[in-house]
């Protein structure tokens, strides 16, 4: 097995490579406040990459940007303190409370196919149809304690 994926890891190498043609992926991150276009992205990449390259005194090479999206926005440890008791970490995907505009996960599940739906044709629409799931019986997410109050 493990001659098998170090032949693997070899060929995946050497194929990446020819994929490459001697390119280099160039990674930008991107989260709110500011995002940017797709030329815009390209622009920072090379940019950022000629720096690099500048900076180490090597010839610079041409780069794929890899866009990678992050829907939190960046803060630095001390100011996540300020407002929390903990630490937050950017882009770890644990605060679905930002961004699943209060559906529970199965509540969404349920309607995924006509969110995404909505979606695709117009971001309004499918705004309302989350605010019309919200609404519904089930549909939006409660802390235990807005529970535990509300059933007494």
């Amino acid at each position: 097995f493990t001659q098998l994926r170090a032949r693997c890891a070899v060929q995946m190498r050497r194929q990446l490579g020819e994929a490459l043609r001697g390119r280099l992926l160039w990674p930008v991150w991107e989260c709110p406040p500011q995002i940017l276009s797709a030329a815009d992205a390209l622009s920072a990449a090379t940019a950022a990459a000629d720096a690099y390259f500048k900076k180490a005194r090597r010839e610079p090479v041409p780069v794929i940007p890899v866009l990678l999206v992050s829907a939190s926005q960046v803060t630095s440890e001390d100011a996540s303190r300020e407002q929390h008791s903990w630490t937050y970490i950017q882009g770890a995907g644990d605060d679905d409370e930002a961004w699943s505009a209060g559906l529970y996960p199965d509540c969404f599940w349920r309607h995924a196919g006509d969110l995404k739906a909505a979606a695709v044709r117009d971001a309004q629409e499918c705004e309302r149809l989350v605010e019309r799931v919200r609404e519904s019986p089930g549909g939006i997410r409660e802390s235990p304690g807005e529970r535990d109050i509300r059933n007494i």
